[in-house]
């Protein structure tokens, strides 16, 4: 009883040390899982597969970027790493080298790394981004080094225009005048303001005031506002018809025009009604 009693515990220490020795290989000779990780640096927040963008918010510019967060489930490895991207076509209305940066062939997962952020180049030059938006679909392909199981999170979404819709909080702020796209835009552009707050909140309402000040400065005169703010770089030419453009050196392409009315000089919203404050 006692030697048969020793071949089994023998047995066992023999498939013990078999299992230790297989098992690392199989799960470290898998390549690891790679997917889209929305969360923020903490951790927190629900996982997303998609990015609402507007360049309407930042008109000085015509190109920005988009970031995806790429994120593996598995083990860091001590040199750089391959993973792919892809556009997905039946889903993406967005044109390549019109709307976007086509994509590189190949990304890097740089060494001893679980995340990395890949930008993705957009454009604002097609006019017709005022008036509609268009998607772009962006998909994780497999290679060597990542394996792409997760489908809930395989796929990133990207919805871009150039528009800007009439925010609530417009109507709170007489001062502002009425809403136009136009007008919104240079808030944006004198001030730097995307998000106002209602009057009755008492700690925000000197910044607000000073924001009405100013941007009623800026509708009124301008010329004079553009010389005492030069940090905006903001730039007024004449046309030579009588009228002036007036645009950020940065986007020299996205010119607001000034007409000569009554001895002054005011910009006209999309309906070429006149802007007055």
């Amino acid at each position: 009883m006692k030697k048969f009693f020793c071949y089994i515990i023998l047995g066992a220490g023999a498939l013990l040390a078999a299992c230790t020795k297989n098992d690392p290989a199989s799960i470290y000779n898998t390549p690891p899982n790679i997917y889209f990780d929305w969360r923020d640096s903490t951790g927190a927040g629900a996982l997303k597969d998609s990015l609402v963008f507007s360049f309407a918010f930042t008109p000085e510019r015509t190109v920005d970027t988009a970031l995806l967060p790429i994120r593996i489930s598995g083990d860091r490895m001590p040199k750089d790493r391959i993973f792919k991207l892809a556009i997905v076509d039946s889903a993406t209305t967005a044109k390549a080298g019109l709307h976007f940066k086509a994509l590189e062939p190949q990304y890097i997962m740089p060494a001893d790394s679980g995340f990395v952020k890949v930008p993705v180049y957009l454009y604002a030059a097609d006019t017709s981004l005022h008036s509609h938006s268009v998607k772009l679909r962006v998909k994780l392909l497999p290679t060597s080094d990542f394996t792409v199981t997760d489908t809930l999170f395989n796929v990133a979404k990207i919805s871009f225009s150039n528009m800007l819709q009439q925010p609530e909080w417009w109507a709170y702020w007489s001062q502002l005048g009425p809403y136009s796209r136009v007008s919104f835009e240079l808030l944006i552009l004198s001030t730097g303001t995307t998000v106002m707050y209602p009057p009755a909140d008492f700690t925000h309402q000197p910044a607000m005031m000073f924001i009405c000040s100013s941007f009623t400065s800026f509708i009124k005169d301008p010329f004079s506002f553009v010389t005492k703010h030069p940090s905006l770089n903001l730039v007024t030419t004449a046309n030579g018809d009588g009228t002036y453009s007036l645009y950020a050196t940065n986007n020299p392409d996205k010119k607001w025009i000034l007409y000569p009315e009554g001895g002054a000089y005011y910009f006209h919203d999309e309906n070429g009604v006149t802007i007055k404050l």
